[in-house]
């Protein structure tokens, strides 16, 4: 009888550990696709056929593509920022200090058609053209000393699209896409980036 009773327990005990298990693993789950769609600042990043269509035909004309991520609002002389550039002709970074007026760093890469219209398309599989709503245009201009600690991303096509937001906060800018994926499209076609920037912060 007492070994009966006592099979019962570890029934019951196993049960509860099992129990205790599958809810902990269910909130991990949880909590891991929340995050997992929200790491970049954005929770739907999923674009449409329509709208990767939309980008593909408006950046089909387009010639040059830039990116920038100014730093932290600092001192003159301990400012960074960096443009990545991109036309069918060539790819360059430049690295700024004292707030763009002075060039520290700078590599230049040829560049061909293919090359760039790979990369255009690659853009606008990102959806680049999504922006937020209710956004006026003077939002479009607006990051100039937004997010003071942190950084600011700056990207435009031609003259026709600029969207930008920060590091601080995904309420920041008028970008309505994963602005993160963008920047390592662009650092990507710089095959020197790492060593380009090392030691700014950037």
């Amino acid at each position: 009888m007492e070994l009966l009773s006592r099979f019962r327990w570890v029934i019951i005990l196993l049960i509860m550990i099992i129990f205790i298990g599958l809810v902990a693993w269910g909130l991990f789950s949880i909590t891991r696709n929340i995050f997992t769609r929200t790491s970049d600042g954005l929770g739907n990043n999923s674009a449409t056929s329509v709208e990767i269509e939309e980008a593909e035909n408006t950046l089909r004309s387009a010639g040059i593509a830039t990116f920038e991520v100014d730093g932290p609002v600092v001192a003159n002389e301990e400012h960074r920022s960096y443009v990545i550039t991109v036309t069918s002709a060539q790819t360059n970074i430049k690295l700024y200090e004292r707030y763009g007026a002075k060039v520290i760093e700078q590599k230049s890469y040829p560049n061909t058609q293919d090359a760039f219209d790979a990369f255009m398309s690659a853009l606008a599989n990102e959806n680049i053209l999504a922006e937020k709503s209710n956004v006026d245009g003077e939002l479009t201009f607006a990051e100039e000393g937004v997010c003071a600690r942190g950084r600011r991303y700056i990207m435009e096509i031609d003259s026709s699209i600029r969207r930008w937001t920060t590091s601080c906060s995904s309420k920041d800018g008028n970008a309505d896409f994963s602005m993160s994926r963008v920047r390592a499209l662009f650092q990507r076609q710089i095959p020197d980036f790492s060593d380009v920037v090392r030691g700014s912060g950037l």
